[in-house]
């Protein structure tokens, strides 16, 4: 298995959309979008669907990095419960990803 590289967004950017031209352009295979950076909050539908256009167009695969403080994976039943209650993660994913 060949090694791949990506980039997460909002490193230093303020618009995660310059990122992921950065990630196209130099060659990258992933590109990480970080929910718990500010800027990526409240991300709009139309560009959730632009990244998710750019991603497929490049060959990109994208990964949704949720906030450290939402254990979507914790092993104690009230917490994950609580986590996909939320559903900000979810939806952000379900949106972008279409799955």
């Amino acid at each position: 298995m060949k090694a791949e590289i990506g980039v997460m967004s909002q490193l230093t950017t303020k618009d995660c959309i310059d990122d992921l031209k950065f990630v196209i352009e130099n060659g990258f295979k992933w590109f990480e979008l970080g929910l718990d950076w500010e800027q990526n909050f409240n991300l709009s539908n139309e560009k959730l669907s632009k990244i998710k256009k750019m991603a497929k167009d490049n060959n990109i695969k994208l990964i949704v990095h949720s906030a450290w403080y939402l254990p979507t994976s914790s092993m104690l039943p009230e917490i994950k419960k609580g986590v996909i209650t939320n559903k900000k993660s979810y939806n952000y994913c379900k949106k972008s990803w279409g799955r």
